[in-house]
C-alpha cells in the first residue's frame, strides 16, 4: 500500500495545471512546426509532418519510459530538468540552419516536454478527485493554446520560421518558477511480506477485460484530431483563405475548448459513458469531412472551430472509462501514453 501525499494547495494547484499544459506544447504548435520546416528546407508537407511526428514520437516514449519510475521520483526536480532539456532543444533549433541538427533539436524538445507531461500526469494521480484536476487542466491547455495561437503568427511574420521557437522557448523559460513550486509528490511504498509481493507483481501482469479496446479507442480518436489538426493550415491556404482568417479560426478553436471541457465535468455521468463517445465519435468523422473534402471555406471554418472542442469533450470520458476498468490507475496512465503517441 503506497502512501497518499496531502491534498493540493491552490498555488500547487495552479502551477500542476500549467505545467501539465505544456506537456501539451509539441502537439499545440504541429501546424506551425510543419509550416516552419517547410520554409526553412523547402520540404513538401508529408515530408514535414513526418518530422513533427518525430518530435511527438519522441513526447511519448519519453513519457512512457520515464513513467515507468515517476512514482518514486521527486516531480518538481523531474520536471525542471524537463524544462532545461526543452530549453536548450529550442535554442539549438532556433540559433542553428542545418537540417540534421534541428530535427535532432526537435527530438530533444519532445523528450523535455515528454518528461514534464509524465510528471504531471502522474502527480495528479496521487491526490483526491482527480478527475477533477484533470479537467482544470484541459481548461487550462486550451488557455495556452489560445495564446499561442494568437501570439505565434505575430512572431512568425517579425523573425520568419524560427518565431515559432523562440514562442516556445520563452514558454518553457516562464514556466520555471511554477515547476520550483510543484508538489514533490514522492510516493513511498512500505516493505511487504513475500506473499503479497508476489501478488503485487501478479496482479501488475494482469490487464482487465476491455483495456486493450479502450487503449485502441484512445489511439484513434487522438490520432484522428492530430491528422486534421497537422495539416489545417495547408488546407487552409488551399481555400485560399487569408492569414486573418486562419488566426481568428485557430483561436476561436482553442477558446472554444474551455467550456467543452468544463461542460463534460459537469455533465459527468449522468446520460452513462456510451452516449457522449457515441456523439463525440460522430462528431469527429463530421468535423474531417468538413474540413478535408466539402471544399467550402465555411464548412471548414466551422468544423476547424469545432475540431478541439470536441476532443476536450470526447478524451475525458475515455480516459475516465478506462480509469473504471482499472481502478489501480496503470491503464490510465497507459491511456495518456497512447494518447501522446497518437498525437
Amino acid at each position: 500500500m503506497m502512501v497518499q501525499p496531502a491534498v493540493l494547495s491552490t498555488s500547487q494547484r495552479i502551477c500542476l495545471l500549467l505545467m501539465g499544459a505544456l506537456g501539451w506544447l509539441s502537439f499545440l504548435g504541429l501546424p506551425y512546426e510543419v509550416t516552419s520546416l517547410t520554409t526553412r528546407f523547402n520540404l513538401g508537407g508529408s515530408a514535414a509532418g513526418w518530422m513533427a511526428s518525430a518530435e511527438l514520437l519522441a513526447v511519448a516514449v519519453s513519457a512512457a519510459l520515464f513513467g515507468r519510475s515517476i512514482a518514486k521520483r521527486d516531480k518538481r526536480a523531474a520536471s525542471l530538468l524537463g524544462v532545461a532539456i526543452g530549453v536548450v532543444g529550442t535554442l539549438v533549433s532556433a540559433s542553428l540552419s542545418a537540417f540534421t541538427v534541428v530535427i535532432g533539436a526537435r527530438i530533444l524538445v519532445g523528450c523535455g516536454i515528454g518528461i514534464i507531461s509524465a510528471c504531471a500526469n502522474a502527480t495528479v494521480a496521487l491526490y483526491d478527485k482527480p478527475e477533477r484536476t484533470f479537467a482544470q487542466m484541459l481548461a487550462m491547455m486550451s488557455i495556452v493554446f489560445a495564446a499561442v495561437m494568437y501570439v505565434v503568427p505575430h512572431m512568425i511574420n517579425l523573425l520568419g520560421p524560427k518565431g515559432f521557437d523562440v514562442v516556445e522557448c520563452a514558454l518553457l523559460v516562464g514556466s520555471v518558477p511554477f515547476a520550483l513550486h510543484l508538489p514533490r509528490a514522492k510516493l513511498f511504498q512500505p516493505a511487504a511480506s513475500g506473499c503479497d509481493s508476489n501478488a503485487d507483481k501478479e496482479e501488475g501482469r494482469m490487464m482487465p477485460a476491455g483495456v486493450t479496446t479502450m487503449l485502441m479507442a484512445i489511439f484513434a480518436s487522438v490520432a484522428t484530431q492530430a491528422v486534421c489538426w497537422t495539416f489545417a493550415e495547408s488546407a487552409a491556404q488551399h481555400l485560399h483563405m487569408g492569414q486573418s482568417e486562419v488566426t481568428t479560426a485557430f483561436t476561436t478553436m482553442a477558446l472554444a475548448q474551455i467550456p467543452a471541457a468544463l461542460g463534460a465535468a459537469w455533465l459527468g455521468t449522468r446520460f452513462g459513458y456510451r452516449i457522449p463517445i457515441l456523439v463525440g465519435c460522430i462528431a469527429s468523422v463530421l468535423i474531417a469531412f468538413g474540413m478535408y473534402n466539402s471544399g467550402s471555406r465555411v464548412l471548414f471554418l466551422i468544423s476547424t472551430i469545432s475540431l478541439s472542442p470536441t476532443g476536450a469533450f470526447l478524451f475525458p470520458y475515455l480516459q475516465g472509462l478506462l480509469a473504471e476498468m482499472d481502478e489501480s490507475g496503470t491503464s490510465a496512465a497507459a491511456g495518456g501514453a497512447v494518447a501522446n503517441l497518437a498525437a
